[in-house]
This record gives C-alpha cells, structure tokens and sequence, in this order.
C-alpha cells in the first residue's frame, strides 16, 4: 500500500440503454442491449457447436460453458461436431459483418437459437461468460431469456494487481480468483510478487533470493508457468511487478551486498516500531521520512548486470510483455548514508536522491527494453524526461492532495493505466468504486490504456482473501469495460447481490459459511471501518504485537453491508411513496433488528461489537414507536441515539443509522464519497 505519500498528503443520471439494466443482472453491463418477450430453455437434446477452425482457447472456452450449464441442471448441454444444426451456435465473424472494430466484441442473438459472433477467439470467450451469466434456473432446467446483445470493451487494459508478497497467497486461492477474473471479462493479472515481506517467485539463476527471502512461501517456476496457461485459457494475461529500488528487503536476505546498507537482513516491514506502546502519526511520519529503510544500492554496475539476469530469467515466466519497476516509496537516506553512493550522485553532477532514482528508472527500464519487454513504474516515478516507453500506473486519488494527472503523463509521451479510485484494501464500499470521478472524468485516448483494481495483502492472507476482494472487483470491472454513463447506484447493487451468488456458484469461496441465522443477520449490516483507518491502526502498534492473522470480526466481513442496500431501497420507497405496503416493509425488518440484541445474547463471538446489536435493536425499537406516534421528543431522542451510535466497535461500524435518520427526517443523505484517512 502506498502509505508514505498518503501520511504526507494528510499536514447522476444513468445513460440510457436500449433497455432498463432493471431487466437482466448482467455485469459488466453490455454496451447494447434489446430484451424481447419469452425464452428458451435447454432440452435434453440440447447441443453447442462453433462453425470453422477451432483453437485450444475456443475448446476450453466450450468446455467450461458447458460444465458449468450441466452443473445446474439435470438436462445436460452437449457440444458437437457435426454438420447437423444446434440450439446454441458459434461463430468468428469479421469486423465488418459484426459491425464493431473491436479485436474483442461480440455478440449474442437470442430468439429460436443462441447465436454467438465474435471477431477473434476471446471475444467468443467472452460471449460465453455472459451467457452463463443470462442462465435462469427453473425446477425443470435452464432457461435464457430472448435478447439481442452487441458489446464490447470500453478500455483495453482492464486488471487486478494482487499483492502476494506481504501476505502469501496459495494457487488454489489465486485460480478461484482468476475464474472470478474471468467471469466479469478482466484481461490482466498484475502479479505484485517481491517486497519487503517476501520475494515469492523461485530464481534458478539467484536462488537465494527466494530460498532467504520467502520464509519457505514462494511459487515455483513450474507452479507459475502452469497458472499463467491456466489464465491465458480464461483470456488473462499475467505479468510480475519487481518493486525497486526500495521495498526490497527481501532480496537482501540473500544478496546483501545488492543493498545501500551493508548489514545482515531478513523478509518484514520495513518500519520497525520498537518498545510495547503505539506510536503516534506524527512520530510514524517522521520514522517513514528518517529512517535509513532497505534499499538497492544502484551505484554499482553489478546490481544492473543482476537486473539484467534475472530479468531475462523471469520473462518466460509470464505471458504479458511488461515487468513493473516499481520506482515508488524510496525516501533516499540509504543512499545519503553511504558515501560511495554520496560520491557517485557527485562524480555524476546529481544535486538529490530524486535525480539517482530517475537514473535507476533509465538503467533499469533499459534493460527490461533491452530484454523485450515493456517497462512500468508507479506515478512517483513519473518526471518530465522520463523514458516515454515507461507505463505509468496513478494510483493517489485526487481527494489525498496534490496529484500527477493523467494528461500530464499522456503529453509527456507517457501511457498510463488507473488505479486511483480502484483500491480494494481501502475498505470502501462498492458504490465508491462505481462512482470513481477519479475515473470516469478521464477523456479516453490511445494514451490512456484503461485500469487495475488492486488488492494489498498487509491486512489480507488466504482466508480472507477472497472475501476482501469480492464482489466489489465485479463493479470494476464493469467501470473498465462498460459505459461511463452507467451511474445508478441502485441498479448496480441489485445486480451486484445476484452476480455475488453466481460468483459462489461457479466456485469463489467469498461467502460465509456460517448456519446461524441470528450471527448472519447481525454481520450483514455491520462494516470495517472504512478508509485507511485500520491500516493506520496496524502500522502503528510495536511491530512485536501487530498480527499476522486476520480472524477478527472486522477482518472476516463484507466491505459492504448487504443488508444495508436492501433497506436503503426500502426506506427510498417509502420516502416517495408511505403507503401501507411500503411503510410495513420497513416495519418488518425493524422487528426483526428489535429482538436480535436478546436473541443473541449467548453468543460468545459476537461480544467484541455488543454494543452495535445493543443500538441497533434500541433504535429499531425507537423507530417503530415513532413510526405509530409521531412524538416529537421520541424523535430529538433517536437521532441523538443514532448520532451516538457511529462510535466504531472493534473497527467496525453499523453501517444503517442512515437510513434510520432517514426515516425519522424524511430526508435520505447522499452517498459519502470521502475517504476517511485516521
């Protein structure tokens, strides 16, 4: 996580479709759209066949289309081969024919048959996603509803970086994510795989490097050679981040002479915080500004002859043509500590340590160049004469200060890719992705590339992996593909539920398992803090106690309440309309949130956030009473409760008082697009 710069920055109208996205719980949601009366259902004669030369992307594509139909239905979908018609068709088609000058369109033609046309292979692939999306399940089998769909992406790079060197993650978890990828049409796995805490990737050339520097959790080169053939069959191009010069600890573990500071290292944080109390942010500031953190000397020809091997090492490793640099979060005072490196910014006229890491970000893109692939780096790296074959990814939303834009990098010569807005460890609720202004007010041009949502693992590991970055990466990747003027909160959220339960469906592990009712029913309205006040909470606690697991309430739940999005729906109708039927539906959920408190009493695992059951059955019970009297005291009396009951428990909060004010006020407040910092 970008947490240096972060701690320095501190001192709508829906575009119309051809139809209401209401109808169907697609997402991405297709650029064109035209829903017609009636469906057609699979049979038990049913069968698939693509027309013309078949490939090993458009088999796998098939197969997975239809084990996944036969999954959910005891009339079973069969592919064939021969001349004889079939209910569901493929074809490629050319640009002209389809309309659309995209290398990735396609479309869908529901009516007596499904025909699918597309132009290349994986715009097939990407058919088949949604139609396994359009599936509706019946007791008798599955059903499609008639339609026709012509789309295409609106960006071209569309990825997730997962960060597997703070937190391991295990290819099993990385593969269900990867199908997860797949389903909502991401292409692009940014694989963030050496920093301080771990160099995860097996070096034949420098062994050491992940033999000291992984703590025994590292992929082999077989592992990773089969997962990125694993991703390429679901149309995901992978590539490695190798953050330097900083972030780099680990590779010192091995290779100590590589380092600015010659000592003994070992894999961690790179901030230690000693003693047995908290530090305070200013004192976190200071140390982030200060202190002499692991960094790689890069004064010497040596440490640009091993870039250069293992750069050359680690290329056929992946699929996609890029290695990021990294080039971010390096405050210098390595380099100023070491005199040799004092005397070579000298000897070279370097009037700071801006100007040696602007000398590093030129010899180390070189040599990925040099080594046929294309070179990236984090927005810190970016200056005025920076080598323009650099990708630039920006990251710091505009809110956190001052910022590069992006048509300040494009009219450097610059391409540049977007996280900003997009970063899914911030705790921050769908809706805030969806609404990303950071994004969605960019001009597109052949300079600007498209985006990456990004999950950082310091408060993540396998268990909670999933949960962390799911469902929320659906409506991201629904921004990277689908129209900017897509905008309707409410409509996103209805078809978010419906696409979290077909995620689980095909397989991701994102949803509790838990039997109990009562437990179900509290979670779903309680959140993690949001922002990036649990990371701050971490990073300033003795290094000695901060965890290295994530079981707690606050680590295992939803970023997202589910409940929320229903009620908040509910209390909308009311508020426009305080008929019977709508004011009952309120009322029902309200009795039910009054008797959880004495319901779950008993239940030992849910004390550390008492105190949000306890307010929220007080002031489920308030409201029905104000509901039926309308007295004015009650209602000076609940929104004191209500303001009161914002006081986070166990970093988390009880994510309905809103929509509580709502009813009492009669006025629903916006949505709350700030990030809260500490």
């Amino acid at each position: 996580m970008k947490i240096r710069i972060l701690l320095f920055s501190w001192v709508i109208l829906c575009g119309k479709q051809v139809m209401s996205q209401n109808s169907l719980s697609l997402m991405p949601f297709p650029q064109k759209l035209e829903q017609f009366q009636g469906t057609i259902a699979i049979s038990k004669n049913s069968t698939v066949k693509y027309i013309g030369k078949r490939t090993e992307l458009i088999d796998h594509a098939i197969e997975r289309f239809v084990n996944r139909a036969n999954q959910l239905s005891a009339v079973k979908l069969k592919p064939i081969n021969t001349q004889q018609s079939a209910l569901i068709q493929i074809q490629k088609v050319s640009k002209e024919i389809l309309g659309i000058n995209n290398a990735e369109a396609y479309s869908i033609q529901i009516d007596t048959t499904i025909r699918i046309e597309a132009i290349s292979d994986i715009g097939i692939l990407y058919a088949l996603e949604t139609l396994n999306q359009l599936e509706q399940r019946n007791s008798i089998g599955i059903q499609f509803p008639k339609l026709k769909i012509i789309d295409w992406p609106t960006y071209s790079w569309r990825g997730m970086m997962v960060d597997v060197a703070r937190h391991f993650i295990p290819m099993d978890v990385m593969k269900r994510n990867v199908d997860a990828m797949a389903a909502v049409k991401y292409n692009t796995l940014h694989i963030h795989i050496a920093d301080d805490e771990g160099f995860r990737i097996e070096s034949k050339q420098y062994p050491k490097l992940y033999l000291n520097g992984s703590n025994g959790k590292y992929y082999t080169q077989k592992e990773m050679i089969d997962f990125v053939q694993y991703c390429k069959e679901r149309g995901i191009e992978v590539y490695a981040e190798f953050d330097l010069p900083g972030h780099s600890q680990s590779w010192f573990a091995g290779y100590p002479s590589l380092a600015a500071e010659k000592k003994n290292y070992q894999p961690g944080p790179r901030f230690k915080i000693e003693g047995d109390k908290p530090v305070n942010l200013m004192s976190l500031m200071q140390m982030m500004n200060t202190t002499a953190t692991p960094t790689m000397d890069v004064s010497m020809e040596e440490t640009y002859q091993f870039l250069d091997n293992l750069s050359k090492e680690m290329k056929p490793l992946f699929s996609k043509s890029f290695m990021h640099m990294g080039l971010d979060e390096n405050n210098g005072v390595a380099w100023k500590n070491n005199p040799s490196i004092e005397k070579f910014m000298k000897d070279k006229g370097f009037q700071s340590t801006h100007e040696l890491q602007n000398y590093f970000a030129e010899r180390f893109s070189k040599i990925i160049e040099k080594n046929g692939m294309i070179p990236m780096a984090w927005e810190e790296s970016f200056h005025k004469g920076l080598n323009k074959n650099i990708v630039i990814q920006v990251w710091k939303p505009s809110l956190m200060g001052p910022t590069i834009s992006i048509d300040t990098i494009t009219n450097n010569g610059n391409k540049v890719i977007a996280s900003r807005g997009f970063y899914l460890d911030v705790f921050m609720p769908a809706y805030y992705h969806y609404l990303n202004a950071d994004f969605i007010k960019v001009n597109s041009n052949n300079q600007f590339l498209g985006g990456e949502a990004a999950i950082w693992t310091e408060l993540v590991d396998e268990h909670n992996f999933e949960r962390r970055v799911w469902p929320r990466a659906a409506v991201i990747a629904e921004r990277l593909w689908s129209s900017s003027t897509l905008q309707d909160v409410d409509d996103m959220y209805t078809r978010l539920n419906n696409i979290n339960d077909y995620l689980d469906r095909i397989g991701l592990k994102h949803i509790s398992n838990n039997k109990n009712q009562d437990i179900k029913e509290v979670l779903s309205v309680i959140t993690p803090l949001k922002g990036y006040k649990k990371i701050m909470a971490l990073m300033t606690k003795p290094t000695s106690s901060q965890t290295s697991t994530f079981l707690q309430i606050s680590d295992t739940i939803p970023v997202d309440a589910n409940a929320k999005w229903i009620f908040r729906a509910d209390v909308k109708k009311y508020l426009q309309d305080p008929s019977f039927e709508n004011a009952n539906n309120i009322k029902e959920q309200l009795a039910q949130w009054k008797s959880l408190h004495s319901k779950t009493l008993s239940i030992i695992e849910l004390n550390s956030i008492r105190k949000h059951i306890e307010n929220l059955s007080a002031i489920s019970e308030g409201v029905l009473s104000y509901l039926e009297t309308r007295d004015e005291s009650l209602k000076t009396k609940l929104l004191q409760k209500i303001n009161a009951s914002k006081l986070p428990q166990a970093e988390t909060d009880l994510a309905i008082l809103d929509e509580m004010e709502a009813i009492i006020t009669g006025k629903l407040k916006n949505l709350d697009l700030s990030v809260p910092m500490f």
